[in-house]
């Protein structure tokens, strides 16, 4: 710290002390240029140079006094000289008066300098105050910024576990999506993958229609997979069996299987596809074949009654009937014809009674069968095989369906069930049947599912599938 005084690098005088102990500069402060203006500082030496021309004029008016006291003596040992030394006095207090009018500007500017010294000490204090004020806010600041930090980090260890949890749920997810059958994802919970191998176990044996298959090239379908089926359309040999337009090729999941379906007689006389009939594809029931005569005439025989006689047509002319033995039964006739197109009759419709064949037939375009409506069903209802071998059927409520009078033993029968809501109600089945799986598969509540059912030995058991579900 640097006292007033001590700026114009020497002694003070007595009179200025108490103003220069009290205003004290410290000219080593580095905020001092800040505070104090150029201005300060020419003031601050005017005042020093006034208080050095104060110092002079004290020190002359001292020498004065001196000189007026010698004067005083001298006047009063010279009377002769008094003139001359009130001259002298009277310049000497005209000069005191000028040095008093010297010491009270000097005093007014340190007057000013003190006035402008508490300026300048007022403007420190605001910047200290004003200092101290930047160090709250700026104390404010970094507690501000330590509680955005910490919210910060908090905010950040939240995303944290949140994607965390997100990748978690991401996982469960793909489990529940994803996971192999029969394991769980949680304590009894599966995955949508194993419920849909489920839901096909049961639903099949569902059938699978894959589309038309040409048995001509000899092979069966590459990577089948159980329940796939196919329509034969060309004909032709697989691994040795036969198979017509029409038949239908079945995978067991293990081999393939024929379904005869042909609307075609598959064999004749060692000939197969559609049979045109020949002469000599008949025999006469006495043993003769027919003689027939060269032109237009055409020779056709009858049974008006096979115990009696047999008629004779010829061009369509009546011929009347030929008596016959006696002993002549249908059991005694040799060489029998075993078709109806044999027998001369392949424009005949058989319309009643039981019939028999023993090979495949060919049907016109007139074959119908008839189909077994049974309407609305609930409770218990049997399916009679007799009363046809298409089915439909619309289920009201629960229902127990039962099935009867199949073909006997070492003849297959086989039925087509067209059922409408079947998965709308408890539908209960013959123990008897053999389902795909061991299960029965499930039904659509509000459509039409189409299931077979085949017996080869007299309905002990049948085996049955869903051949279409949701049929639209």
């Amino acid at each position: 710290m640097t006292r007033v005084d001590q700026i114009i690098g020497g002694s003070f005088h007595p009179a200025v002390a108490p103003l220069a102990a009290v205003e004290v500069i410290d000219l080593n402060d580095r905020n001092y240029p800040a505070k104090l203006t150029q201005l300060h500082v020419e003031t601050v030496r005017a005042f020093n140079t006034g208080l050095l021309a104060s110092e002079q004029a004290r020190a002359e008016s001292l020498t004065a006094k001196g000189e007026a006291q010698q004067a005083a003596t001298a006047a009063g040992q010279s009377a002769g000289s008094a003139t001359a030394s009130e001259a002298a006095s009277l310049a000497y207090k005209n000069q005191a008066a000028t040095s008093a009018s010297n010491a009270a500007q000097s005093e007014t500017a340190t007057l000013n300098s003190k006035t402008l010294a508490a300026t300048s000490a007022n403007n420190a204090a605001t910047s200290e105050a004003s200092a101290a004020n930047s160090k709250t806010a700026a104390q404010a600041s970094a507690t501000a910024a330590a509680g955005s930090e910490a919210n910060a980090l908090a905010s950040k260890n939240a995303a944290a576990s949140s994607a965390a949890s997100a990748e978690a749920a991401k996982t469960l997810a793909q489990q529940y999506a994803n996971a192999p059958q029969n394991t769980e994802v949680l304590p009894g919970e599966f995955s949508a993958k194993h419920w849909a191998l489920q839901a096909r176990a049961s639903a099949v044996g569902a059938l699978v229609y894959r589309g038309t298959w040409s048995a001509a090239g000899g092979s069966s379908p590459a990577s089948p997979a159980l329940g796939d089926f196919y329509r034969i359309g060309t004909a032709g040999i697989i691994n040795g069996t036969a198979y017509l337009v029409g038949d239908a090729l079945i995978y067991n999941g293990a081999a393939w299987d024929k379904l005869d379906g042909a609307e075609a007689v598959h064999s004749f006389n060692g000939r197969l596809g559609a049979i045109t009939l020949q002469a000599a594809d008949i025999s006469m029931a006495l043993g003769n074949s027919p003689v027939l005569q060269t032109g237009s005439d055409t020779i056709r025989f009858s049974w008006a009654s096979i115990t009696s006689k047999l008629r004779l047509t010829i061009n369509g002319n009546d011929q009347g009937g030929l008596l016959l033995e006696s002993a002549f039964t249908w059991a005694n006739l040799g060489n029998k014809p075993t078709t109806v197109a044999a027998a001369g009759l392949a424009n005949a419709a058989v319309t009643d009674g039981a019939n028999s064949f023993s090979g495949r037939q060919t049907f016109g375009s007139d074959y119908a069968e008839t189909v077994n409506t049974l309407g609305n069903v609930s409770g218990n209802k049997t399916i009679d095989a007799a009363q046809g071998g298409y089915v439909t059927a619309t289920v009201i409520g629960a229902t127990t369906f039962g099935l009867a009078n199949p073909a006997p033993v070492g003849r297959v029968t086989s039925l087509t069930l067209e059922l409408t809501n079947g998965g709308s109600a408890v539908i209960t089945w013959p123990a008897t049947i053999k389902w795909p799986g061991g299960a029965a598969p499930i039904l659509t509540a509000a459509g039409v599912d189409v299931l077979v059912f085949t017996t080869r030995d007299g309905g002990v058991s049948w085996r049955a599938g869903l051949a279409w579900k949701d049929s639209r």
